[in-house]
Parts: C-alpha cells; sequence; structure tokens
C-alpha cells in the first residue's frame, strides 16, 4: 500500500539555520527575519557545530558566515551542499567583502547566494526569500517523486493505485500553483526594495560609481550572472560597464575611444533593439536561439572568446522624463529562483525592471547634468592652464581612485564606506588645482619663475580653497577644499602651504586655529596624499613644453625613492605593488 500523499502547507513555515559568531548579526538577522513570523530561526557559532546541527534541525536555508572562529565557512559549505539527508536546504554566504573571486568560489562550492553583510532589510528579506522558495521547490520535487515512483510500482501491480498516481500529479500542480502566487508576493517585496534603492541612489553623482551600483542592484534583484550598461555617445551606443560573476569581472571603459563595443541605435542588436522598442524593453529567452522573425541578431564573439554562455537577456531602455534616451541596461542570465526558471525573465520580471529603468533613468541624468556642471569647470581650468586638460585631471581622479580602492580593502572598509567616499573623491580630484585660474598669468609665464612669482604660483592652494567660501559646506565641497588646500603638502611636512598659510584659509571656514596641525604625516587628509601621488605620477609621465615624458621605468624609481619623503610610505608602496594597473588607469585618458 502506498504511503499517503502529504497535504500542500497552508502557511510558508520554514527553518533557518544562522552561523556566525557575532552576536550583533544575531540580533540583526533575528530583527529582520521577525517580519515573517512563520519562519524560525535557529543559530550556532561555530564550523565544528554547523553541519551537525543542521543534521539535526533540516533547515530550508543555512545563512553561513565566511569567517568562523574555528575556520572558514567555505570548508563547511560544500559539506552541507552536497549532504545527502539535506536534499533541499539552500547555503547563502554572507560575507564581509564582495571580491568576485570570492563570490565565484562560493557559488562554485554550491552556494545559493552570497551577500555582503548585512544589507538594507527589504533586500536581505527578498534574497532570503529566494532561498526559501528554492528549499521549497526542490523538497516538493523530491517528496513527491518519491511518492510518484512507489504510486507507480504498486499501480503495476494494482489498477486500482492509479487514482493515487493521478492524485499526486494533480498534487503538484497545486503546489506550484501555490508557489507561483508565493512568488508573486517575492515581487511585492521587490517592488519595496526599489524605493530604497531610488533613495539610496539620490547621494550617488560620480558617474563611474553610479554605474557600478545600477548594475550591481539589478543583478542583485533578478540573481543574474552578469550585466552591462550602454550609454548614448555622438549618437551611438558605447559599452559603459560590465560585470561577470562567472568570469570574476568586473570593469568599465569611460573613453569611447578604448571601447571594445559601439552599437547603432538601431535594430541590428538587443541592446539598439530595446532603445527603438516603443516599450523600451527586449527580452529574449535564449540568445542562441532567437526566433526567425526577430530583427536583432546576437554576436556570440565575447562568448567563444571567454568560455561564457549567454542565455537569457533582458534590455531595458534609460530614458529621461521627455524621452532623451540616455542608454540601455542589460541582465544576462537570472539564476534559479523557487519556480523562477533559470534562463528565462518572467512578465513579472519584466514589470519591475521597467520601474528599475524609471530609478535609474532619473539618478543617470542627474549624475549626467552634474558631470556637465564639471565640465565647465574644468574648460575654464584648461583655459588657464594648458596642462590642465581634461585628460590630465581624469587620469589623476582614476588613479587616486585606484589607490584609494586597495587601500581601502587593507583597512577593511566596508562596501558602502568605499562606494561613498569614491562618489567624493573621484570628481573632488578633478578639481585639484581650480585655485590656479586665480594665477593665471603666472600659469602662462614662458621660461622659469623667480621666487616671488613661484610664491604667488604656490598660493593657488588657498586661491581653490576661497573660492568655496560664502556657501553652506557639503561633504563634496569638503572634499574639494581639502585636496586643493593639501595636495602639495610632502609627508616630512617641507611641503605648501605651511601651517600658518593653512590657518589663515581655514579661518574662513570657521576652523579655529588650534585645530589646524602641521601639514606632514597622517595630519594631510587622505584624500589629498591620494591626490598628490597621482598629480606627480601623471605629471612625470606627461610631456610638457619644458620636459619629454619619463619612462615607466624612471616614473617607479622615483616614487619609489620619495616614499617617505614627498609621498604617504603606504600609498606608495600601494602604488609600487600596483604599478601595472596604475600605467593601464593611465593610459584610458589620451590627451
Amino acid at each position: 500500500m502506498a504511503s499517503k500523499a502529504p497535504q500542500p502547507s497552508s502557511s510558508r513555515e520554514a527553518v533557518i539555520l544562522l552561523v556566525d559568531d557575532q552576536p550583533m548579526i544575531h540580533k540583526v538577522v533575528g530583527s529582520i527575519l521577525a517580519a515573517r513570523p512563520e519562519w524560525t530561526l535557529h543559530a550556532c557559532a561555530t564550523a565544528a557545530e554547523a553541519v551537525p546541527v543542521a543534521e539535526r534541525l533540516r533547515p530550508d536555508v543555512v545563512l553561513l558566515d565566511v569567517m568562523l572562529p574555528d575556520g572558514s565557512g567555505m570548508d563547511v559549505l560544500p559539506r552541507l551542499a552536497s549532504h545527502p539527508d539535506l536534499p533541499g536546504t539552500q547555503v547563502v554566504m554572507l560575507s564581509s567583502d564582495d571580491l568576485p573571486e570570492h563570490k565565484a568560489a562560493a557559488f562554485e562550492a554550491g552556494a545559493f547566494d552570497y551577500m555582503v553583510k548585512m544589507p538594507a532589510p527589504a533586500e536581505f528579506l527578498v534574497r532570503v526569500q529566494h532561498a526559501v522558495r528554492q528549499a521549497e521547490m526542490m523538497q516538493i520535487q523530491v517528496r513527491l517523486l518519491d511518492q510518484a515512483e512507489s504510486a507507480s510500482r504498486e499501480a503495476a501491480l494494482q489498477l486500482r493505485f492509479r487514482e493515487e498516481a493521478e492524485r499526486l500529479l494533480q498534487e503538484k500542480g497545486e503546489e506550484l500553483d501555490r508557489l507561483n502566487r508565493q512568488l508573486q508576493s517575492d515581487h511585492a517585496l521587490q517592488l519595496e526594495a526599489l524605493d530604497r534603492i531610488g533613495q539610496d541612489l539620490k547621494g550617488l553623482d560620480d558617474t563611474d560609481t553610479l554605474l557600478r551600483r545600477l548594475l550591481g542592484e539589478a543583478r542583485a534583484m533578478f540573481s543574474c550572472e552578469a550585466g552591462t550598461i550602454f550609454l548614448v555617445q555622438d549618437g551611438a551606443l558605447v559599452f559603459a560597464y560590465a560585470q561577470n560573476d562567472v568570469l570574476n569581472v568586473e570593469t568599465r571603459f569611460p573613453d569611447h575611444r578604448k571601447s571594445p563595443v559601439r552599437l547603432p541605435v538601431d535594430n541590428a542588436s538587443i541592446a539598439g533593439a530595446a532603445a527603438v522598442a516603443p516599450s523600451g524593453l527586449v527580452a529574449v529567452r535564449d540568445a542562441y536561439e532567437l526566433p526567425p522573425d526577430a530583427p536583432f541578431r546576437f554576436n556570440k564573439s565575447f562568448d567563444e572568446s571567454t568560455g561564457f554562455r549567454t542565455r537569457a537577456v533582458l534590455a531595458l531602455a534609460l530614458r529621461t522624463a521627455r524621452g532623451r534616451l540616455l542608454g540601455v541596461l542589460q541582465l544576462i542570465n537570472p539564476r534559479s529562483q523557487g519556480v523562477h526558471h533559470a534562463t528565462e525573465f518572467t512578465d513579472e520580471d519584466q514589470k519591475i525592471a521597467k520601474h528599475f529603468s524609471g530609478i535609474a533613468s532619473v539618478a543617470l541624468e542627474r549624475s549626467e547634468f552634474r558631470e556637465a556642471t564639471l565640465k565647465r569647470v574644468l574648460r575654464v581650468m584648461e583655459m588657464a592652464d594648458p596642462k590642465e586638460t581634461g585628460a590630465h585631471v581624469n587620469r589623476v581622479a582614476e588613479v587616486a581612485s585606484l589607490l584609494y580602492r586597495h587601500w581601502a580593502r587593507v583597512h577593511g572598509r566596508t562596501p558602502q564606506q568605499v562606494e561613498s567616499d569614491l562618489n567624493l573623491l573621484r570628481p573632488a580630484a578633478k578639481m585639484h588645482d581650480i585655485g590656479k585660474i586665480a594665477v593665471v598669468e603666472i600659469i602662462k609665464k614662458k621660461g622659469r619663475l623667480d621666487d616671488a612669482e613661484r610664491a604667488i604660483m604656490q598660493t593657488h592652494t588657498v586661491r581653490g580653497a576661497e573660492s568655496l567660501v560664502g556657501s553652506a559646506m557639503t561633504p563634496e565641497d569638503e572634499a574639494i577644499r581639502d585636496i586643493t588646500l593639501y595636495h602639495h603638502a610632502r609627508w616630512d611636512g617641507t611641503g605648501y602651504p605651511d601651517r600658518a598659510g593653512l590657518v589663515e584659509a581655514l579661518k574662513a571656514f570657521g576652523v579655529p586655529a588650534e585645530r589646524v596641525k602641521e601639514p606632514r604625516g597622517q595630519d594631510i587628509p587622505l584624500f589629498a596624499r591620494l591626490v598628490a601621488l597621482a598629480d606627480v605620477f601623471d605629471a612625470l609621465m606627461s610631456a610638457r613644453s619644458y620636459k619629454e615624458a619619463w619612462t615607466p621605468a624612471q616614473v617607479r624609481a622615483q616614487i619609489e625613492k620619495d616614499a617617505g619623503t614627498h609621498f604617504d610610505p603606504e600609498l606608495a608602496a600601494i602604488f609600487l605593488k600596483n604599478f601595472d594597473a596604475v600605467c593601464a588607469a593611465h593610459d584610458m585618458f589620451d590627451e
């Protein structure tokens, strides 16, 4: 006699196991999951406990920390993912970093998801919900398969058990219908997450920082393996940013002359078709099996050169409220989420993606306006000093940002802190010599400066800061002020301006004299130390009317020589360790 088939549950009960040794994480996770009272949260603190506790609890989801007091969560992950008694258990890794190679290793070992702790509550809840749905689906499939096999064996002996098998098939359909209704509820949570994303994006004005966040948020919302953003330049769609978890790639090409892809705004490509479609959206189930009547074609060259396999693609036009095309966001290969098929964007996904594209377009238009304003200021600076070209200030900003990212990793900065700092550093670095506008007659003099002229030229640091006086100081203004004032300060204290000059300059900003320290060592603001190194590097690498460009080897030797005197020795060490990457960043912007 076949065992009685399980009845569909009336609630979405689930068991969650948190493996983390930090009481604060336990408290935060408990607080977030309190929104789902039908879920039961259990916790343990060590790698040694993780598997035995999971065997006892049979959890739907394990939230597993990478760093545990007695070992690595990455060693525990494959034991949980392949455990024969935990066929439906989904493992979500919690980590303090978002390095692509760490994510790739986790997915390769069997993780369902990888979260940098702690994301916003709405996002955290959505992503745990996806893991619960996947666990539930797998458990149902295993249970129903066992029951169907049992019914089939008995049906071979007695025809009367055929009705039982048919009932099991009907039950499976009912279970899938219920899960689809629950998935609709998940999409409601995604809409809540959209509100949070819209608020977060209001604080991002730097285009590079914004593109990285936009693509990351969009991919996280649909658990996509990869994505790209194209921006409109000179009437074409230009490849601007890409992320790919499978290939451990995150890259951008800010200069269209270095971009490997320029697409016409027409139906020839998937991205181009989205740009011209009245709906602003194109969804493809499999890029290798396009419908015969599709006007566009898919270029396989990238896949063939990397081994990546593009399947489902969702392309979204990014337009202003007045309809002006800003670019195209392209999402690739959503991972399995409950009943959500891994190779297809559902109709509900497409509706939510349209909401996301509206939010992204508003943020991108605001960033575009900010960039245009900055470019006008930079053109005025270039008129004052021909050396202060757009390429020069972009190189300084790019190298300073690269050095900061490596410094932040060493110092344990969170992804949120890094994003916030880069949003300030990159545009502020481009303004480092704005004060030269005030000493244009000295800057344009041909030949060597005498001592009096050199003293006037050196006032450009203070004059640049003075340009900010008289308005409410924003964090962006403070970053520009610190960089303009201190980027000629030296680690050993022999740069300019001296403390007296700083006291006088900062008095206009309400900074009391007793708070102004000697401009040396760690008392020089970090952003200014980064720009100082990037500025000298670029000056040495560039040809000027009075000198030839130095070779990379000569530049490297000079920076190494000046570490600890002119430059912060830690930043100089980071510079030397990543010298090839620094040179590549320099080459991204030609004169």
